[in-house]
């Protein structure tokens, strides 16, 4: 949506939609859809609208590009740590299964203890640093 005051107003018609189609294909062809391609390019016009009342822009094109491509990018850090969030440790060993005899239990928490020694070498072989998996339950 063009900003409501009309000299700038014009200013986006004139230096900014102009370059929105051209955007929309540069940013679909470097990103995946889950970035929301809608959001970043709002997010960039307010971006730029708000450094051009700070001062002026040589290059509005250049600045839409560039912040594009930098909420782009922030928008795929964001949503790796949220999809990474979600991998949460779970202490689920002292919960008491009334249906599982004493066998059951046993074997089950030696497949927690066999899994949770192959996720710490996992962490290792791909380097993760020491105090990612060096923990005491």
């Amino acid at each position: 949506m063009p900003p409501q005051n009309s000299e700038e107003s014009n200013w986006f018609v004139e230096n900014l939609l102009p370059h929105e189609a051209m955007l929309r294909a540069w940013l679909e062809s470097r990103f995946p859809p889950s970035c929301d391609i809608d959001d970043i390019i709002q997010d960039a016009y307010v971006r730029v609208l708000d450094a051009r009342k700070k001062g002026k822009l040589r290059s509005p094109k250049a600045f839409l590009f560039a912040t594009s491509r930098n909420l782009a990018i922030d928008r795929l850090r964001h949503l790796k740590v949220a999809k990474n969030e979600s991998l949460v440790e779970n202490d689920l060993s002292d919960v008491w299964d009334e249906n599982m005899g004493i066998p059951e239990t046993v074997a089950r928490n030696q497949e927690l203890e066999i899994s949770s020694q192959t996720i710490i070498v996992g962490l290792k072989q791909v380097g993760f640093p020491q105090i990612c998996y060096d923990f005491q339950p």
